[in-house]
């Protein structure tokens, strides 16, 4: 009976070995798509914005999430936080546009794609028309999508979003926040659907020494622009589901809304 239960015991392990391999694997590849921000972006939305604009489009069976949570207050509220911590780092005055309702954002049509590469999806913002950002306005341009992120060739499930570097342009896959709900429950889907867009607009401002410098070491240079402290949104298991569960409740235990580390938060500070 015990050799049993060893056997029994190591085919579980194996099991699990497996699967947090291939959540860590689908996200090591995306990670090294990334390349340096631009200078231009950066300065425009550390130094010069005094308007930011949350724009977002989804196609239909991939509506965000838009309702109150358990403390009564809207999901979109902890993006809204972390780009008002963001500018409070900068000591700037910057008015923000976050959408709250379904109603504030925009249906498009069905894509009937089951994956999308980075380039489709490139494309897909240029035909959607989302507004242009001008010499104060920033616009960061948010897609919610049925299907995977699809990257040389090979479909990847476990990546929830992605930001497409040197534009402002985020993606959000709808099918993998939607199998976190039913395996977990919908309110960790919600909040990881959240804590996903304040990852990727990390990435569109340049954390993590991706454009914004590192005032002390925490570049996880092994997984591209990622910060090599798990209690921070820009960790780079963060843009995996596995991982992402483990951030929201380490999250929650912290009594913060604010979801990027100190370190993180001290490189947008002294950005020159």
């Amino acid at each position: 009976m015990k050799k049993l239960t060893n056997i029994l015991l190591s085919l579980i392990l194996i099991q699990l070995l497996i699967s947090c391999g291939h959540d860590e694997s689908d996200i090591l590849e995306h990670t090294q798509r990334v390349t340096t921000q631009s200078t231009e972006n950066l300065n425009h939305y550390l130094k010069s914005v005094k308007k930011v604009i949350v724009e977002v489009k989804y196609e239909p069976g991939a509506e965000p999430y838009t309702d109150k949570n358990f403390r009564n207050r809207h999901y979109w509220t902890f993006l809204e936080s972390n780009l008002k911590g963001i500018y409070d780092a900068r000591e700037m005055e910057v008015e923000l546009v976050v959408p709250k309702e379904l109603d504030d954002m925009e249906m498009l049509q069905l894509q009937e794609k089951e994956s999308w590469t980075a380039d489709e999806i490139l494309d897909l913002a240029k035909k959607v028309n989302f507004t242009q950002r001008d010499a104060t306005t920033g616009i960061f341009k948010v897609l919610f999508l049925k299907g995977h992120y699809k990257s040389e060739g090979t479909v990847k499930e476990s990546v929830i979003g992605l930001n497409i570097t040197g534009t402002e342009i985020i993606a959000i896959f709808k099918d993998v926040v939607e199998d976190m709900g039913r395996k977990r429950d919908d309110n960790i889907a919600k909040f990881s659907e959240q804590s996903t867009l304040v990852h990727e607009i990390g990435h569109a401002i340049g954390l993590v020494n991706n454009g914004v410098t590192q005032v002390e070491p925490h570049h996880d240079s092994e997984h591209g622009a990622h910060c090599s402290n798990e209690d921070c949104v820009m960790y780079w298991k963060n843009e995996g589901a596995a991982s992402m569960v483990d951030f929201i409740q380490k999250y929650f235990s912290s009594g913060s809304e604010l979801m990027f580390g100190e370190k993180c938060m001290n490189d947008l500070k002294n950005y020159q």
